[in-house]
């Protein structure tokens, strides 16, 4: 399960498992003020939200080939797109208060080449 606050304190934004698989999930909301939960968006990925005025940014389902891509829901619109693909997504995620800017883990890969270069200048 995810959590995330929304900025102005009014909503709290959580990840429900689907069937007790660990990486489907669906979004839910529930006002913090009182009320019932709500439904947000099905079968996102199980992984770090980021919650702003205006939307959030999301994982999609991560591929076998261990591919993604960082999404962001629209809250007015209801309309879900991707930003960017990734590769390798491990699980660590945070934006930027300006949106320019986001961060995230990658897991290791096998295998790497090591180079020694002899007598350099």
């Amino acid at each position: 399960m995810v959590a995330s606050e929304s900025r102005d304190g009014n909503f709290l934004y959580y990840t429900q498992n689907l069937d007790n698989k660990d990486a489907l999930s669906d979004l839910w909301k529930l006002s913090l003020r009182g009320g019932k939960e709500a439904l947000v968006l099905r079968s996102i990925d199980s992984r770090p939200i980021d919650v702003r005025e205006d939307g959030m940014y999301h994982f999609a389902i991560l591929a076998p080939n261990g591919s993604s891509a960082v999404r962001f829901y629209d809250f007015a619109t209801g309309k879900d797109r991707e930003i960017t693909p990734i590769k390798d997504f491990a699980g660590g995620f945070a934006v930027s208060s300006d949106r320019k800017a986001f961060l995230f883990d990658v897991r290791a890969r096998a295998g790497a080449n090591v180079m020694v270069v002899d007598n350099f200048r």
